[in-house]
Formats: structure tokens, sequence, C-alpha cells
């Protein structure tokens, strides 16, 4: 043992004690052994110093510190971080955990935006805290997988029912009082009353595109939609048009109505047309979503649905608007479920709509212990 001014060594050579350290030990062949006690020996102790360390024999045995407020478990690992990334067009996912961990595995819905993974047992005595953290989504993705769907309690070929789309027209004009000529028509009916009466229509089935006023379109442009409903009820209609493709219909100008609904269309199957409008400037050319509602009682909000009615989602192409830089759309992660063993999580956009995003990082701390 050497003792240098206020600091001691402890060791077989004679070294002189590190400067940093008032006490330092040194051996090849010996450790250090802290006092050790039980749980409530330890909680029996006066006016504990901050830092102090000991070792709890009981319960659940392992090293203790005080914090000046409370005992802690002194953790045996510091967090397992980890990441899936996605292919957005295969939806092929890969997980890579931190260096030093195995056993990890994972499974993800990319219809859902849900999503778990596992590893084996003995790496957490208690769930542990996960934090999420995902990427943003580039715009404009593959219309419309990314949008809120809305659902209907009723299925729509119930008898009385009758509260579904049967047409949907859009129409294009040079001017706002027409001529008007018909660019898409789609008769339909009762498609997807399992689905809660939800449709989303192919571009094989019905397509436009609406060209704006900038660059090598003809202009002016005029546009008004159409939409048939029922042959029972008087419906409310709706259309929404997503001109910034940033994943939902509350932007500007994207609901094509000046007020909630246009009024109400049914028992003689007549179309019933919006106010005419044109593609906005701002707009992103590209694919986007055009949605169309027959709704039984009023509701303005495009993502939620009611008891009677019908939602149709269409692809339309937009041209000549802004060719400014695509927007991002922000994801958000959350997570659902967490054991010893597992974590479940679920990721959507702002609209609601489930998603999962190119990347969604993961850290995995062990909750604090008694």
């Amino acid at each position: 043992m050497w003792g240098l001014s206020q600091r001691v060594g402890i060791n077989p050579s004679g070294a002189n004690p590190d400067p940093s350290s008032v006490l330092d030990l040194a051996s090849e062949n010996h450790g250090m052994l802290t006092p050790r006690m039980t749980q409530a020996e330890m909680n029996a102790i006066a006016s504990p110093a901050t830092g102090l360390l000991v070792f709890q024999t009981d319960g659940k045995p392992g090293f203790r510190f005080y914090d000046g407020n409370e005992w802690h478990y002194l953790r045996g690992m510091v967090s397992a971080p980890g990441r899936i990334a996605t292919e957005e067009i295969t939806c092929n996912t890969t997980l890579t955990v931190g260096s030093g961990f195995t056993g990890f595995s994972h499974v993800v819905n990319c219809i859902t935006g849900e999503g778990t993974v596992t590893w084996g047992g003995g790496l957490y005595d208690d769930p542990p805290v996960v934090t999420l953290a995902s990427s943003i989504v580039p715009v404009p993705p593959p219309a419309p997988d990314i949008y809120c769907p809305n659902f209907y309690t009723a299925p729509c070929n119930t008898p009385g029912n009758a509260d579904q789309i049967i047409g949907v027209q859009i129409q294009q004009g040079t001017a706002a009082g027409g001529p008007w000529t018909t660019i898409m028509q789609h008769m339909s009916g009762c498609d997807a009353p399992a689905n809660g009466n939800y449709v989303v229509v192919p571009e094989s089935v019905a397509t436009a595109t609406l060209s704006g006023n900038l660059g090598p379109c003809p202009a002016p442009n005029w546009y008004r939609v159409g939409i048939a409903s029922s042959t029972e009820w008087n419906d409310r209609v709706q259309a929404y048009i997503d001109w910034n493709s940033d994943g939902d219909f509350f932007g500007a100008q994207e609901h094509i109505a000046p007020i909630c609904d246009w009024g109400l269309s049914g028992q003689g199957g007549a179309f019933l047309f919006s106010a005419p409008f044109q593609v906005p400037d701002f707009a992103l050319n590209g694919n986007t979503v055009l949605r169309c509602r027959s709704i039984w009682t009023p509701q303005c909000n495009p993502c939620v649905g009611q008891t009677f009615g019908e939602t149709e989602d269409y692809t339309v192409t937009i041209q000549c608007a802004t060719s400014g830089p695509s927007p991002e759309i922000p994801t958000y992660c959350a997570i659902t479920d967490v054991g010893t063993t597992f974590f479940d999580f679920k990721c959507t956009l702002l609209s609601g709509a489930p998603i999962i995003p190119p990347l969604v990082n993961f850290d995995l701390v062990p909750a604090d212990e008694p």
C-alpha cells in the first residue's frame, strides 16, 4: 500500500496511485469486494451519500447505487439500438441490430402499418423502455396507397341501405360555364360491402388527366366532378383532390366544393355536379388521388365514415401545374405493446393512414429496477 498526499494506491508493484483517484487498486488475481447486504439492510442505511455503492444479496441480487434520492439497480447493459429498413416498392424489410446483440427478428405488415420486433429471453427481466424514430415518406408515393380509408358500418348490399355511389364523372371545359366534355365516367354500384363500402378504383378501370394553366397546356382549363348516388335515398355527395400530394385531403382547395356537401343526389340516379374549379398553380405534377363520397348523415372529415354511405378513390394525373420539388410527409410510429421479449408498433401518417416508412429506428433501454 502506497500513500501519496491524500491519495492511496494498493498494488504489488509499488506504483503511485493515479492522480485522478483517491484510491487506486491494482491486481492480477484479486478483485474488489464491496459491502454485501440484504435489501432491508440497504434501506436501513442512515442518510446514504450520493454515489454510495453496495451489493444487494436477496430479491434480485446485484449492485445498487444511491443517486441522492433513491437506490437504483446498476444495469448490466446500456441499450440495444436497431433499425428496420423498407424497400417501398416491394415492402421487403430488413432488421439490423447493434453489435453484440443476437436473436432479434421482426415481422412487418406494410398494409396495416404494424410490426413486431422479438428477441430471446434473458436479455431483460422487465419490459424495456422503447423509443422509436421514423423517417419521412417521399411524395408522390404510389397513389392511393397512403390515404386514410374510411368505412361505413351498414353494408351497401343490405336491403334498404342503397346509399352507394352509382356513378362518377369528371368533365372539362374552357370556361367556368362550360360547355362540358366528359373525360372520365365510371358507373358502379355496391362494390365492396365487405370492406366497409370503401373502394379503390384501379387506373385500368377509370382515370383522368387534369391540366393546369402553366406550360404547354392550352388554357384556360376548367373542371367539375359529378357524382350520382343511390336509387332509394337522397344522399350527400362530396369530392376531394390531394393537390399537393401530401397524403391527405386537408390542404388548400382540396375540398372540391364551396361548402361541405354539394347537396342531395338520389332516387333518380342523376349526377350532381360540383362548382367549376381549376387546377391550382401550386398543385404538383404527377399522380394524386380524387376521393368521392356518398354519405347519408353530415360528415365533412374525409377520413371518417358513418353508418350509411360509400367512398371511392381514383388516381388522377396532374400536368401543367408547378414543377417544384415534391414534399415529404412525416410519419408517426408508436409502441402499442411491449414485453420482456418483444415490442409491437404501428406507423401512420398525420391523416391516420397506415404506412411503413423507409426507416424505423428503435432503441431498447432497460427500465429502472428496484
